[in-house]
């Protein structure tokens, strides 16, 4: 199980972050179907917790716990997002989409529901 260079570079990047993500799943397997209700455009796990981020069509960031599999919370934008990146610290993330705007928005994956908070934003003109 888990075999092949597909394997080995899950097996390091969830050896690096705490998530077991092939443990017991071969390469390529569904681990697990998660609800999120509209087109997913990007995700992003975070460098230093049991969290990813999706962005979405229906304006909103998702974080869910990897490896239990609920949302933790829900972040509404001004735009369909198509990229995500998390702070080295998980101390912010930012998203990036069709609003032609770049959001840093402060999050504590560690804790339920924070609150949204924007720590930075620029609107790109003439894109």
């Amino acid at each position: 199980a888990g075999r092949g260079p597909a394997a080995g570079r899950h097996g390091d990047i969830s050896r690096r972050s705490g998530i077991p993500a092939t443990e017991g799943f071969d390469a390529g397997e569904l681990m697990e179907e998660l609800e999120h209700g509209g087109i997913v455009y990007a995700c992003a796990f975070a460098p230093r917790a049991n969290v990813f981020a999706c962005g979405c069509f229906e304006k909103q960031v998702t974080l869910w716990h990897a490896t239990r599999g609920h949302m933790i919370q829900t972040i509404t934008c001004e735009g369909v997002l198509k990229a995500l990146a998390w702070h080295p610290e998980n101390t912010a993330l930012a998203s990036g989409g069709f609003d032609t705007a770049v959001t840093v928005w402060k999050v504590k994956p560690n804790e339920e529901k924070g609150p949204e908070e924007i720590i930075w934003r620029n609107e790109l003109e003439n894109v």
